[in-house]
């Protein structure tokens, strides 16, 4: 009898590693040698007789050209099975989460190499590469799956995909490169959040970079997709993405398919009972819970799948069991397929899809909005009537988003959801034929409404209709009567617009306002993930680009979307919208899901009021170069000076007067209410919104980012245009302001009632600054520009306003009177900053020139007198105390002269005079000053808020002169008036306090003395911070009266510093 050989038995594979980074052209047995140079031992016993001289560690392998072109450079990508994993690659890479991930050097031509070496095989892996290949073959694998083990039997040694599959399509003259697809799909113990969507966009940007190099000589191949399990959803998501993609690699893919290969795809769903207690807790549970067999997602995206690849013929493929199966079962510690069968998918009878036409972008970071969601449901939920809710508010707010969290959250409560697309007629009437083609209806001719509302009307149970984005005004008549006459009982309709006009027939309606604070950083925070900052770093950053942004849905999906994509740090973010909003709020990326963004979303909207509303257009844009908030108060003060002008013949005198001419003289006689009538569309269409202040008339909201987008809308002309509008009904306000309050010879007096500018006035500053990148000064009118400084000065922003006034010198050239102004201001923003010397220099140029055009035509009656008078001052400040008093002296006799000795403009005057004597120690001149200018005012002028400064003046006088209980008296009727006039929390009230605080401690009230301090402190801490000058002072102060009462510690950490002055505001 003959025996036979000793043999060795076949060993199963025991590890499958991917090689990357081999050099390009190295030879599979080359790699062989190079790995068996480094391990010698072989699997079979040493005992048996074996004369083979193969290598029994490595029992299958492949080697082709990697798929990866990044870096440039062609190189090679093997994969390797392993009988018995060698010790040294065991060694050397490193172990996470059981997989194998590293380097290792292998000496390849006497060279040595750096060598990636992993066994996920995440990405596209080829495992055969025909250099002339016909089409390209891709399998994605399923669920919790791997790249490569999903594809060959546990017990065996060979792989189809690499081994069988490419050398028998060639056998059969068909050339192909395959490759293996690889992403986490883990289920138990995932740290992935990651959807459907996310993995359909990461395998189309891996094989659109396989395929770049043939996608640029346009010479692309045949693609042909096999799917396991979830890995046949992830290849229905990245086809429907890639049909609706704007990107032309995308687009390739789409076309490039040919045939799809899928192997127990849970389309309709799967039983995820035990896969909802595996992934319990953990960030993929949602996503989990989405593949369930009742999942509208999966019903959806089979819907669009179908829609995308409708144009062509596609063939599929499906294999699937028809035996039930075991179900995942946790026992002895681990997950197994030993649980109860469970019936095969395939013999469960397929439902009617429920959501019909519905678009596949709801957010998985959903937050908020409770109080919609129940206010649709208590109103739908109403039986035996038709019941319509409308959703109403402006572009990018989150409509569309409430109704389809609404549709997927209460789809159980209706028989059919029928989503219809209705932002004009020809898309409203595709959305209907896209139902009736989804349901199977036969239309025959017939309009798709007609066909799909009877179809719907024969539904056991409600029908949810929802018309979302409805803007076009014509299609009011439409679904308010021919719509609404085919309604049934049954038929619960929800409208998503911005047009209030739609609330006419609605049962119920709620407007949508931007997300509250905490959702909008929230939101911002888990739309962007990871980032290298901190915690409380990227809170606080999350808050100031939520703030920026209004909080508008559509605005952070964007910010967060560009700062991922784009990838830089969120505070670069912030700059660039500052200095770029127009790039910025464009932005959109290959991944972006919605059709609009921040900078499209409202065009619809304002082409139609452009078109109808020509006034109101214009009248929105000019309100975009304002603060957010507009009060009517602006027009009306603007409407005051323009007539004022007209009647007084100066209309041609002022060059603000052109810009503002088509404001008031379109609307022939203007008014508050003609006005509003003109411009209610822009309310009713969510453009703006109108509302009432709580002490005022009427004011106009826009949210920023309309603001933002309205501006850059505009071409740079049309920009500058605005601008010079803007700024000029600026100024006609404020100095209507100055005339009706008889405050042109206190400008402190009159900054008390023009405070509510500055907001509008800093809104086109900036926007000069950032966006026209010219000071605002070389744009508008000096005249203009001398009213911003005076803002500024009053803000005390006396550099900013130094910057105003001296671009504006420099570039006025026809405004004589205006750069007279600009100079005047200039010393007075000078003697703010102590700069006496260029103040004196400044004001005797102005003085000079006024002197010899006095006896021309002068608009502005006792102009030299005004410019002495401040000249005089700059004089007492120098400490030339005799020149101050001459010339003051001068100025107050004309003054009487001119206007009469009880005239405001003269008691002013005199005060001043007060000032110098008190300056001179002639402090019982300065009293009988003040005392007669007080009388006058209380007798005279008791209503004016000067009143109390005049007060103060006195209350100074009588505290040089030691008549410490004479000023106290009086410091407190300041503070009670002006606490009753700017609030008892304003810095005019806090200045009050300190000034008494001073005395009471003068008088040795020193407990009395501290509360006003401590009063005084909290309120400047708050508004003016801790840094401030007055601030410190008021701490000055009262640690020093700390001290006087004995409260040594408390005064040290008070920072006590003795005060050199009386410490008077």
């Amino acid at each position: 009898m003959t025996s036979k050989p000793p043999t060795c038995q076949p060993h199963p594979v025991c590890k499958t590693l991917r090689f990357r980074n081999l050099p390009y052209g190295i030879s599979l047995q080359t790699l062989r040698t190079a790995i068996a140079d480094l391990d010698q031992r072989q699997i079979c016993d040493p005992n048996d007789q074996k004369e083979e001289t193969e290598d029994n560690t490595i029992i299958g392998s492949s080697l082709t050209q990697s798929a990866d072109t990044s870096s440039g450079d062609l190189s090679s990508v093997a994969t390797i099975c392993f009988g018995r994993l060698p010790r040294f690659i065991e060694n050397q890479l490193q172990k996470r989460e059981r997989n194998v991930d590293g380097d290792i050097i292998l000496s390849i031509a006497s060279q040595r190499n750096r060598i990636l070496v992993d066994d996920d095989f995440f990405g596209l892996t080829p495992l055969y590469w025909h250099q002339d290949w016909d089409f390209d073959i891709i399998a994605v694998t399923g669920w919790d799956g791997k790249a490569f083990w999903s594809w060959k039997p546990s017990d065996a040694r060979h792989m189809w995909l690499r081994d069988w599959l490419g050398p028998d399509l060639v056998s059969h003259c068909c050339r192909v490169r395959i490759f293996t697809y690889g992403y986490p799909s883990k289920v138990a113990g995932s740290k992935s959040d990651a959807t459907l969507h996310d993995h359909g966009q990461r395998l189309l940007g891996f094989i659109k970079a396989v395929r770049t190099r043939d996608l640029k000589k346009k010479r692309t191949k045949p693609l042909v997709f096999i799917g396991h399990s979830l890995g046949g959803l992830v290849i229905k998501q990245a086809l429907k993405d890639a049909h609706y993609s704007a990107d032309g690699g995308y687009q390739d893919i789409s076309r490039s398919c040919i045939c799809l290969l899928m192997f127990g795809v849970p389309n309709l769903g799967l039983d995820n009972r035990a896969f909802i207690d595996m992934t319990k807790g953990q960030p993929n549970e949602q996503f989990t819970r989405d593949l369930g067999p009742e999942s509208q997602y999966l019903l959806e995206l089979d819907d669009n799948f179908r829609t995308a690849t409708s144009d062509r013929p596609l063939p599929i493929i499906t294999i699937y069991e028809t035996e039930d199966t075991p179900s995942i079962k946790f026992e002895h510690g681990r997950w197994s397929r030993t649980g109860p069968l469970i019936l095969a998918r395939a013999a469960i009878p397929i439902p009617p899809m429920k959501i019909v036409n519905m678009p596949d972008h709801l957010e998985k970071h959903f937050l908020g909005r409770k109080d919609h969601l129940s206010k649709i449901k208590r109103c739908l939920s109403r039986s035996h009537e038709v019941s319509v809710f409308v959703l109403h508010g402006m572009g990018g707010i989150g409509k569309t988003q409430i109704a389809l969290k609404y549709a997927t959250t209460e789809a159980k409560a209706y028989r059919k959801i029928a989503w219809i697309q209705a932002g004009y007629e020809q898309q409203m009437r595709d959305s209907f034929q896209s139902i009736a083609d989804t349901m199977q209806i036969e239309v025959a001719g017939q309009d798709p409404m007609d066909s799909v509302f009877s179809e719907l009307s024969r539904a056991d149970g409600n029908v949810l209709l929802v018309y979302d984005d409805i803007d076009n005004r014509d299609m009011l008549q439409t679904i308010g009567t021919i719509h609404k006459a085919r309604w049934k009982e049954s038929f619960k309709v929800l409208i998503t617009t911005r047009d209030k006009q739609y609330c006419t027939f609605a049962t119920r309606d709620s407007e949508v306002h931007p997300m509250e604070t905490h959702n909008a950083s929230q939101l911002f925070l888990e739309l962007l993930g990871d980032c290298s900052s901190t915690r409380s770093e990227m809170k606080s950053l999350a808050a100031t680009i939520c703030d920026k942004l209004g909080h508008l849905p559509l605005g952070i999906n964007q910010a967060a979307s560009y700062i991922k994509i784009a990838g830089i740090p969120p505070q670069h973010y912030l700059q660039q919208l500052a200095e770029e909003p127009r790039y910025t709020l464009s932005y959109m990326n290959d991944w972006w899901p919605y059709k609009k963004t921040v900078a499209t979303v409202w065009e619809t909207t304002l082409a139609y009021i452009e078109d109808k509303h020509p006034y109101a257009a214009r009248w929105f844009f000019l309100c975009s170069f304002f603060d957010k908030s507009v009060p009517h108060s602006i027009f009306v003060q603007g409407y005051g000076y323009y007539q004022r002008m007209l009647r007084e013949n100066r209309r041609d005198y002022y060059p603000t007067m052109h810009h503002i001419s088509w404001l008031f003289d379109t609307l022939n006689p203007w008014s508050p209410t003609l006005m509003l009538h003109f411009v209610r569309e822009l309310h009713s269409l969510s453009l703006v919104k109108q509302s009432s202040q709580p002490h005022g008339g009427p004011i106009t909201t826009i949210h920023p980012l309309v603001q933002q987008w309205a501006r850059m809308r505009l071409p740079p002309a049309q920009q500058k245009s605005y601008l010079l509008s803007a700024t000029s009904l600026i100024y006609a306000c404020a100095e209507e302001l100055r005339h009706s309050h008889d405050t042109q010879r206190d400008s402190t007096a009159a900054y008390l009632k023009q405070k509510w500018l500055v907001c509008h006035a800093y809104s086109c500053i900036e926007f000069a600054d950032c966006t026209l990148k010219q000071s605002i000064a070389e744009i508008v009118p000096a005249d203009c520009t001398v009213t911003f400084a005076l803002l500024h000065i009053h803000e005390e922003k006396y550099d900013a306003a130094q910057t105003l006034l001296e671009a504006a010198i420099k570039h006025c050239i026809d405004e004589r009177l205006g750069l007279l102004n600009a100079k005047r201001t200039l010393a007075l923003a000078f003697r703010r900053q102590k700069k006496l010397g260029d103040a004196k220099s400044c004001q005797e140029s102005v003085v000079a020139e006024l002197a010899n055009r006095e006896d021309e035509k002068n608009p502005e009656k006792g102009g030299l007198l005004r410019a002495k008078a401040e000249l005089a001052t700059i004089f007492r400040d120098l400490g030339q105390l005799d020149d101050a008093y001459a010339m003051q002296f001068e100025v107050v006799k004309e003054t009487n002269f001119i206007f009469g000795e009880e005239a405001l403009e003269s008691l002013h005057e005199l005060s001043c005079l007060a000032r110098i004597h008190d300056k001179r120690k002639e402090l019982e001149q300065a009293l009988k000053i003040d005392e007669f200018v007080l009388q006058k005012y209380r007798n005279n002028y008791p209503r004016r808020s000067e009143i109390f400064h005049k007060m103060k003046l006195l209350a100074i006088t009588y505290y040089h002169l030691g008549r410490f209980g004479d000023a106290a008296s009086l410091e407190d009727e300041v503070l009670q008036g002006k606490g009753n006039l700017y609030g008892a929390d304003s810095l005019e009230a806090a200045n009050a306090m300190q000034n008494l605080a001073t005395t009471y401690q003068r008088q040795g009230r020193l407990n009395e003395a501290l509360s006003r301090y401590d009063d005084a402190l909290a309120i400047r801490r708050k508004l003016l911070g801790e840094s401030n000058e007055q601030t410190q002072k008021t701490l000055r102060h009262r640690a020093e009266t700390m001290q006087k009462l004995g409260l040594d510690a408390n005064a040290r950490n008070a920072q006590p510093r003795v005060d050199s002055g009386f410490g008077l505001v």
